[in-house]
């Protein structure tokens, strides 16, 4: 998904409240997290399924590869995070009237407020709701840690903005009265949290924007700390940041009174921001080869997929015929190992498999055709289960010694 470099849905919020994270966020390049890797293949998926008119189910097995290697759409990720998020969005789009229309991923330019702004939307939906006509801005939430509420979203209103100022969308958004901001989030409670903005709500969030946007064109604009840091690439570096942490530390919370305790609750998500930094770099340096007494780098579970799939498709289809045969692949690849798994068991359970082929599948089960994948590695103590992991530093330094010696 694309982002601006100034301002974009996003880092709306970052930048309205801490001007001075624009500046000091240009010059450090972006990182992508496996979190990140995960959340890109699970957008496409969904992208996929509203395109297509197709279900969840369909794209089992489809995989992407990021930065952060290739990551699967498996069963358990289809069951626990597309199914129950399209279930939602037709839910949602079932409560609009008029003559429904929608897009997905679109690339919203703000330029003509805003030089140079832009972002990209999961989904655009305009209908009708109480006599009106509403737009419906959704985002996509696949994270399992912070709860994402719709009211006063920063990240929807911009991309709502960014709508109203596009002339690609201006036929789609003329007469819009209301604006609802949803937000599908399925691995947390609500799944789903809907906010209606008004056309005042809008021009008062629009103001304010272009005023922080001039503020932080400044040289040195002031900065300051909050649950907006999360995503911040120079939090580390910032004296607003670090100073909260110092001072936490020096807190004894039975000794607050009650607006105390108010107070450093509501700065939570700063210390959970600190931690979270803390293991990611400790990760980060065992890969590349350091050392951190204590902690190790282990691998997560690994996942099934083909040896040869040429091998399998060939097989499958020698052993079967008809309309088994053509259930060998989706449209456009071969069934995943679970998947098919799933599709044998099937017609075992229907008795479409004869004596014959089940002789044949017990000679070449999917066990003996496919190989397990890493799907990544993670922080854990050296009490844990699990063999450390050679960090890239070494693996590099190694093949470098033996391309020497030979």
């Amino acid at each position: 998904m694309e982002h601006s470099d100034l301002v974009g849905g996003s880092s709306a919020e970052r930048v309205m409240k801490c001007s001075g994270s624009v500046e000091a966020n240009a010059a450090i390049p972006d990182v992508e997290t496996e979190y990140a890797g995960e959340g890109k293949l699970l957008h496409e998926v969904m992208r996929l399924c509203l395109v297509n008119d197709k279900r969840p189910e369909d794209y089992i097995g489809f995989a992407m590869a990021t930065s952060k290697g290739t990551f699967e759409l498996t069963e358990e990720l289809c069951a626990t995070h597309c199914r129950p998020a399209l279930d939602l969005f037709d839910e949602l789009y079932e409560t609009l009237g008029g003559e429904v229309e929608f897009i997905e991923e679109a690339r919203l330019d703000m330029s003509a407020l805003i030089p140079k702004a832009f972002g990209t939307v999961d989904v655009l939906i305009v209908g009708m709701r109480n006599g009106k006509k509403i737009l419906v801005v959704l985002d996509w939430k696949f994270g399992s840690g912070v709860v994402v509420d719709a009211r006063g979203n920063y990240q929807l209103a911009f991309y709502a903005l960014a709508a109203l100022y596009d002339p690609k969308f201006a036929g789609m958004v003329d007469g819009v009265e209301e604006f609802l901001f949803a937000i599908i989030q399925p691995t947390r409670e609500p799944h789903i949290d809907t906010w209606v903005a008004s056309l005042d709500w809008m021009r008062m969030f629009e103001a304010t924007l272009v005023i922080a946007i001039e503020k932080a064109k400044k040289p040195n604009a002031p900065r300051h700390a909050g649950s907006w840091c999360q995503f911040c690439k120079a939090k580390l570096e910032c004296d607003s940041f670090k100073g909260v942490v110092i001072e936490a530390l020096q807190k004894e919370p039975t000794m607050m009174t009650s607006i105390e305790l108010a107070w450093w609750l509501d700065r939570l998500d700063i210390l959970n921001q600190f931690k979270n930094a803390l293991l990611e770099h400790a990760k980060a340096t065992l890969d590349g080869g350091g050392n951190v007494p204590g902690w190790k780098v282990i691998e997560k579970r690994a996942n099934r997929k083909w040896r040869d799939e040429k091998q399998v498709e060939k097989l499958f289809s020698k052993l079967f015929d008809g309309a088994f045969a053509s259930e060998v692949r989706l449209p456009g690849k071969l069934r995943s190992p679970a998947q098919m798994e799933t599709l044998l068991k099937l017609h075992k359970q229907r008795g479409t498999i004869g004596q014959a082929q089940r002789k044949a599948l017990e000679q070449k089960t999917i066990a003996k055709l496919t190989i397990k994948e890493s799907s990544g590695t993670s922080l854990a103590r050296d009490s844990e289960k699990g063999e450390p992991q050679v960090g890239v530093g070494p693996m590099l330094e190694n093949a470098l010694q033996r391309l020497k010696e030979e």
